[in-house]
Parts: C-alpha cells; structure tokens; sequence
C-alpha cells in the first residue's frame, strides 16, 4: 500500500481564472463598502441640508398623504413636522383652492422628470391665510423616494408687496390722468372764473338786496354786531320798536343806543355769546310793556375766529298768553276730572297710562306710584276681553268706530267687574298720540236690571199660576160635588151594615180615599184662592200609622216585597198643628222613594 499524499493536478488557466474571481470579489466588496460610506454621506448631506433649509421641503405619496416634511414648516405654518406627516396635504389648503390643487396634483402625477411650478393659498395653525409658492418633481417611480417632492416657500408678503405695488401703480394712473384732466380744464375755470366773479358780486349785491328785504319783512327784531358790540346792521323792526333809524343806530354800541346805558344790559344774551363762544337764550324777558325772547348767535370767518354777533329778538307776549290760558284751561280740565265719580284716564300709543283722576284710582284699586311704574290699559281689561278690546284702541285710533263699549274689568286685587268705556283719539301736531275717555262702573246698574228681570219673571210665573189657579178652582168645585156625591153614598153604606159585614172594610177605604181627593180638591182650591191649607192639631204617630193602613201603602208593600218598612216612634211625641193629609201624602212619598232606591231588598226605617 502506498501511503503517499494525493496530489490534485489543476491546471495553469483554472487557476488564474479562480485568482480573478476572488480579486474581483474583494474589488466588489471594497466598492460596496465605498457605496455604503458615500450613501451615508449623501444621506447626512441631504439631512443637513433639508434641516437647515429655510424653505419648506415636502413629500408626498400619490394619494397627497404627507411622507416628510422638514422643520421649516413651523417657521411659516405653525405646524410641527409630527402634526403634519401621516395627514393628507389637502387638508392643509383653502377650501377655494381645492378643486384647482386636486387637478394640478393629479395633472403633475402623471407627468416625468419636469419641474413643476404651482402657487396655492394654505391654513396657519393660528387660523390665517398664506400663500406659498413651489415647485414639484415626480419621484414617485424613484425607490428611494417613492413620493412626489415639493420645494415651497412663504410667498405672503411678497403678494402682499405686489398688490400694494398694483394698487400703487393703479392710483398713480388715476392722479396722472386726473391731473391731466384738471390741467385740460383749468384754462376753461380760469376763464369762467372771471365771469363768475363778475356774476357773484352782482348776486351778492342782489342777495345783500333780498337779505334786507326778508330781514325787514320779519316781525322779530334782528340786529348784526360786532365783537365790541357795535351795531353793523339792523332790521326795520326793530328800528320801529325804537322809533329811529339805521343811520341813528349804526356804528354804535347797542346798549347806548337803544336802552341809553354806559355798559351792557344784565342779562344780555350777546354777552355771554361772546364769552362762551356759543349761542345763548334769554327766554321770557320783560320790557317795555311785553315779554320777549332773546338769542344770540356767534359769527366766524372761514378760519373760525369771531368776527360778529347776530341778536334775534321776538315779542312772545300773545304765546305766553296763549299757553297761560292752555294752563289754566288744562287745570280746569284737571280739577273737574277729578270732582267726576267715573274713572278718567289718559294713555299714550303703547297703551301705558298718562293720567288718572283719584276715582281711576278708587274704582281700580291702583295708586299714582303704580301709574309711574308703569300700567297697561289692558291690565285693567279682564283677560276675556283683552284682545276684543285691543283691536277697539287701534280702530278708535284710526276713528274707525263709535266708543261706548261695554267690557269686564279688573280691578288689581283681581275682582271683575262690568264697565262701559267712551274714549277719543289725543292729537298734537295732527298726530294720534294717544287716547283719552272716561269708564262708567254700571255694577249697581247691572244688579238693578238682573233684579227688573227677577222680578219680570216672578211676575210672569205669578201670572201663569194665577191662570192655573182659576182653572184649578173650576175643575176642584166641578170635582167636590161628584165627590160629595160618592162620600154620601159610601157614609149611607156605612151606617146601613153591621160591624161584622165583610163589606165594612171596603166602605171605610172609599171614605178614606174619599177624604183623601177631598183633601187634593182642597189643595187646588187653595192654590186657586192663593190661601194657606187648613191647619189642625195632629199627633205624627197617628198620621204614620193611618198612613201605614192605607191601600195605597198595602200596594207599595205588595210592589216592593223584598224591601222590609219597620218603625221607630216616640211613644210620648207632641201634638203639632199641620195638614194630615199632606204629612200622610209627604210620608208615603219618602217611603216610596226609598223602597225604590233599594235594588236587592232591604229595611226602610
């Protein structure tokens, strides 16, 4: 055996081609390495770069959800990138840039290696509006993107510079082309100025004219001073109240002219005008026989300084007359509403009493402290007739209908009552103001007539029994005589039979019910004769038991089986004076009641 180690022979180009292979090996794996080192350089570079960028760069995938977005982004929207990736960009933008930003982005999608520009406006996190502007590229085919990247930046301001500046550019065009305008027309003003001024001085002198025409056809004296008190200008009014003349008045002070003093009058309206700088009244001033009111008004050039004074005086003696009258007339007014018993009142359009006279006051319970509070005319109306009587104001308002109406009212502490109303529209200056009348509580008058028409009733039924009763009377003398008829045959058979007779009984029952439609013949000649029944002493326990002896009691009993009737009486009871027969009939009509109360039998006491 040979022990010798076994040499494998290879042959010269499989070795070098092995050599290669594991060269190339380490050639490959030396560059891999490099692609690793260089990929983590890149991707710290594009970190460091997209970190640090001051706009904003965005991914998305194809549906618009956000992928990555660097820190930028709070710096111009307010958002973290946390806030923003996982969430659809779309969301982001303004609800009228919608539509447009769904049909660039689908438009964009489907375009290749083309830089895409766009502008849109997108919601701050506080609520505001910015515009940005970017550009896109389509990487969504790339794997190590796999999104569509975007470049934005935060054009807000510069739009805003921009509109400025078109705005600015815009009204820069305008003041040119008004300028031009003004220029183009200033020869022709220029020229019509002249005319003018001629045409102003000539109206001027004309107005100066129809002034002093108007001012001298005024009944009120008016006098043009100047600051030292200098008279300028008077009207003949009040040339005539001093019986002089301009030329007498002018260029002098008025209180020297007109009321020979060496300073001004006390109470000078003109005065304090002067002072103050605003106009004053001096109302109600007596001189010279009459009462007068004076007014002041301050005169100022264009620059505002006080170059003069204008003095108003009016004679307001027949108006202070006439209101003094009014006043008196009102008070009279006021002095007999108050004397009146009815209610008077006085309310404005919104219903709310004005006035009332003390018997307002009594009739409904109210006080002048509630009317000042507030009282509304339909708190006094009862709520029943509340809006019958609010359509009422308004047509009484418009005089669409006569007054006197008939309402229930309501006093405050609730009690109703019946009241008749008469009230006229209250005008001033032709205007309806409100309404004013009078309330008429015809309560006792409401009585009287329900008590009239008792006593009509009463009246009439009296009369209907007074008729029944003569007819009863006819028919009760036509019923006594067949009665004394049967009554005198049946006593006849009374006395003629024997004690023992089986007929007895019989005979005493048809003289007992005899009597009985005596007694009821009685009665109608009673009600006829309008006179009380006969009366006789009684004992009741006789009358309960003749009554329990009747036939008309024996029938009720054979009626009424199971019902059993038991007395109780007082064997000592007193007589009392009274009607037999009406007692008996009283007695069997309470036991037939009773009897026929009872369904399934049982005891009548």
């Amino acid at each position: 055996m040979n022990n010798e180690p076994k040499v494998i022979k290879r042959s010269p180009n499989k070795l070098a081609t092995l050599h290669r292979e594991i060269a190339e090996l380490k050639k490959s794996e030396a560059g891999y390495k490099q692609k690793v080192d260089a990929l983590q350089k890149s991707e710290k570079y594009f970190r460091a770069i997209t970190q640090n960028s001051s706009d904003i760069i965005l991914i998305v995938d194809k549906k618009g959800t956000i992928t990555y977005v660097n820190p930028s982004v709070e710096h111009f929207l307010g958002y973290t990138p946390e806030e923003l990736i996982g969430k659809s960009g779309f969301h982001f933008i303004m609800p009228a840039d919608i539509p447009r930003a769904i049909y660039d982005f689908g438009k964009a999608v489907l375009a290749k290696d083309v830089n895409i520009p766009n502008t849109f406006r997108v919601r701050h996190k506080d609520g505001s509006e910015h515009v940005l502007e970017g550009v896109g590229n389509n990487l969504l085919g790339d794997p190590t993107v796999a999104g569509f990247v975007m470049n934005i930046r935060d054009i807000t301001e510069r739009r805003q510079a921009e509109e400025e500046l078109r705005k600015y550019r815009e009204h820069l065009k305008e003041l040119v082309e008004e300028r031009t305008t003004e220029l183009r027309t200033t020869n022709e003003q220029l020229q019509r100025e002249f005319n003018e001024r001629t045409q102003a001085e000539e109206a001027l002198r004309k107005a100066e004219r129809e002034k002093s025409a108007i001012l001298d056809t005024m009944t009120e004296m008016v006098i043009y001073l100047d600051t030292d008190m200098k008279v300028i200008w008077s009207n003949s009014a009040m040339n005539r109240q001093f019986n002089m003349k301009s030329s007498q008045i002018e260029g002098r002070k008025c209180y020297e002219v007109l009321h020979k003093l060496n300073r001004p009058c006390r109470i000078c309206p003109v005065v304090k005008s002067i002072e103050t700088g605003n106009p004053c009244t001096v109302d109600d001033f007596s001189s010279l026989g009459k009462r007068w009111t004076m007014r002041a008004y301050p005169v100022r050039d264009e620059e505002g300084n006080l170059v003069g004074m204008v003095e108003i005086v009016t004679d307001i003696t027949n108006r202070k007359q006439a209101e003094e009258a009014l006043q008196q007339s009102e008070k009279k007014f006021r002095d007999l509403a108050e004397l009146l018993p009815q209610a008077v009142f006085e309310f404005d359009l919104q219903g709310y009493f004005t006035y009332a006279n003390r018997a307002a006051f009594k009739i409904f319970g109210y006080s002048q402290a509630d009317l000042e509070k507030g009282v509304n005319a339909l708190d006094v109306i009862a709520p029943a007739d509340r809006e019958r009587a609010a359509v009422n104001i308004t047509r009484i308002s418009n005089k669409d209908m006569e007054t006197g109406t008939e309402y229930t009212a309501l006093r405050k502490n609730g009690e109703e009552f019946p009241v008749i109303i008469y009230s006229t529209p209250i005008h001033a200056d032709e205007k309806v103001i409100g309404l004013r009348g009078i309330v008429i509580d015809f309560t006792e008058r409401k009585r009287a007539e329900d008590e009239k028409r008792r006593l009509e009733e009463r009246l009439q039924r009296a009369e209907k029994m007074e008729s029944l009763g003569t007819l009863a009377g006819g028919v009760a003398h036509d019923l006594n005589n067949v009665l004394g008829v049967v009554l005198g045959y049946a006593e006849l058979l009374l006395n003629s039979v024997d004690e023992s007779s089986p007929i007895k009984p019989r005979l005493l029952n048809i003289m007992k019910g005899g009597e009985k439609a005596a007694a009821i013949v009685q009665d109608l000649l009673t009600l006829a004769r309008r006179s009380v029944p006969n009366r006789q002493v009684l004992n009741l326990n006789k009358v309960i038991a003749d009554c329990q002896q009747s036939p008309e009691f024996e029938k009720l009993s054979s009626y009424h089986p199971s019902v059993t009737i038991k007395t109780d009486l007082e064997p000592d009871l007193l007589n009392i004076s009274g009607s037999p027969v009406h007692l008996g009939k009283t007695l069997f009509n309470l036991v037939s009641n009773a009897s026929e109360a009872i369904k399934k039998g049982g005891i009548v006491t």
